[in-house]
């Protein structure tokens, strides 16, 4: 009954009230009030609030989970257009960092323009309470993913399922409401408590499949929506490690051959780029490589596999990737190599680790149905070590976690058309190793409104101080909405 009474009564609640979702779109339900954000300065021109919402959206009388929600007022308020939203992706990426530490990359057309807001998605980094798993991930980050014989397969298994039921035992209470559904329906409380009526959005990676999420739910508050390096909502688990295994592969071998070419890469000191690491993994593979410069540490496959990977995110990265490896094939001295494994696993410098890693498999196994029977696993590196044998090899054990994963996922792979909302801009990188550039073309065509912008280069993602013509293309589709021509290509 009072959903009826409440669907009746839509049509007049969006002219009354501005803030609302209005005919097509999924509405708050009436029991929850949205609060109002209580700001406080936080330094540096920054606002911060802690914003309660509700555990789960269709119980919202019930428990409430407190996500931080960080501002940068625009910094020209005479001509500001509205809020713009930023997620850095992972999932388990921290949207507060992001807006407090790397706004900066924002054209300063935009930021003169929006109020930057960013905020942690539930369960992520400052959130209230967070996932957590294990305190100590140096056994599960030194994990050989492309295990050779039982005894390796073993291994992997039992420390995955340590990951597995240590997430369980600390965080079984949220684990079943932190799915990417959720934290869209977050977002938009988070609108309504602002008073906008529409927002504009940034999503890299990850946070393009929030925003296609959103979009399809909230499709008339849509204002202006960036997805860059996106994910492609429809594909299979299955599909999505061969697409990144293969993806990476390609990055790492054309790094190789154009360290070969490169006169001034530190790598060719040591002979043939390929030939090097080929020989550095199968040493590494032998016995692992100890870390000179750190606290007793060594580089294993895992930790060669984590820092190698991590280093192919950004072409900026490359010329540290080939003085890591050099360093380790000229001298024996894994330091930089594990440097790189650390920084991309989140681990601290007092041995302890982000919650990223934790909440990075709790979304991504939520999100995704993967495989359950583990004969999979074996079979599909098999078959990776055959098309992808230097990194690909090691994807398939990579998502292990969700086939442990003690809940079934929310979601069914399924395109997304967000019928009604705005033009949305997909960006896509032509070498881009974690989301490969057919699933900015798939999400764009899946898009009722979508548009395609596409970026010839290496590295994740587009925007944001990478190409002087995604930059300017970019800003001028969140200024004045204007869309780029089919087939728009920049360097």
């Amino acid at each position: 009954m009072q959903l009826h009474l409440a669907l009746r009564g839509l049509a007049s609640l969006c002219i009354v009230l501005f803030t609302s979702a209005c005919a097509g779109d999924e509405v708050i339900n009436p029991v929850f009030r949205v609060p109002p954000l209580q700001w406080s300065d936080c330094g540096a021109g920054f606002e911060c609030a802690m914003f309660p919402v509700p555990l789960q959206h269709s119980l919202p009388a019930n428990e409430a989970i407190e996500i931080p929600v960080i501002r940068k007022p625009a910094a020209d308020p005479q001509n500001r257009i509205g809020s713009l939203f930023v997620n850095p992706g992972g999932p388990g990426g921290s949207g507060v960092a992001w807006v407090r530490y790397a706004h900066t990359r924002l054209p300063a057309d935009v930021t003169n323009r929006f109020d930057i807001i960013g905020f942690d998605p539930r369960g992520v980094g400052g959130s209230l309470p967070a996932v957590d798993c294990l305190s100590d991930l140096d056994a599960f980050i030194a994990l050989d993913l492309s295990p050779d014989d039982a005894t390796e397969r073993a291994r992997v298994l039992e420390e995955t399922k340590k990951l597995v039921n240590g997430c369980e035992v600390k965080s079984g209470d949220i684990l079943p409401y932190i799915d990417t559904e959720s934290v869209a329906r977050d977002m938009n409380h988070i609108r309504v408590a602002l008073g906008e009526k529409t927002i504009s959005y940034v999503g890299f990676s990850y946070g393009t499949l929030l925003g296609a999420m959103y979009a399809e739910l909230y499709p008339s508050t849509v204002r202006a929506f960036i997805l860059d390096g996106a994910v492609d909502p429809s594909l299979s688990g299955e599909d999505l490690i061969m697409g990144q295994a293969l993806s990476f592969e390609e990055q790492l071998n054309d790094f190789l051959a154009m360290c070969a070419a490169d006169l001034m890469c530190e790598l060719k000191a040591a002979g043939n780029p390929a030939d090097v690491f080929d020989a550095l993994q199968t040493a590494i593979e032998t016995e692992p490589m100890p870390a000179l410069g750190g606290d007793g540490r060594s580089v294993g496959p895992g930790e060669l596999w984590w820092g190698v990977s991590g280093a192919l995110y950004s072409p900026k990265s490359w010329p540290e990737l080939a003085s890591a490896l050099a360093e380790a094939a000229t001298v024996g001295d894994a330091t930089g190599l594990l440097e790189l494994s650390d920084n991309f696993a989140g681990r601290r410098p007092d041995g302890s680790y982000s919650n990223s890693l934790d909440q990075y498999h709790a979304v991504f196994s939520i999100d995704n149905p993967f495989p359950a029977n583990l004969d999979y696993y074996e079979m599909a590196t098999v078959e990776l070590r055959a098309k992808a044998p230097r990194l690909g090899a090691s994807f398939a054990y990579s998502a292990l976690p969700s086939a442990l994963w003690p809940l079934p996922a929310a979601r069914e792979p399924a395109p997304v058309a967000a019928e009604g909302a705005a033009p949305i801009l997909v960006i896509g990188t032509t070498h881009d190793p974690a989301t490969p550039y057919a699933w900015a073309v798939s999400l764009a065509s899946q898009l009722e409104s979508g548009a395609l912008l596409t970026r010839n280069g290496y590295g994740h993602t587009g925007f944001g101080g990478k190409s002087e013509c995604v930059d300017a293309v970019a800003s001028k589709y969140l200024i004045d909405l204007e869309v780029p021509d089919p087939g728009t290509e920049c360097d």
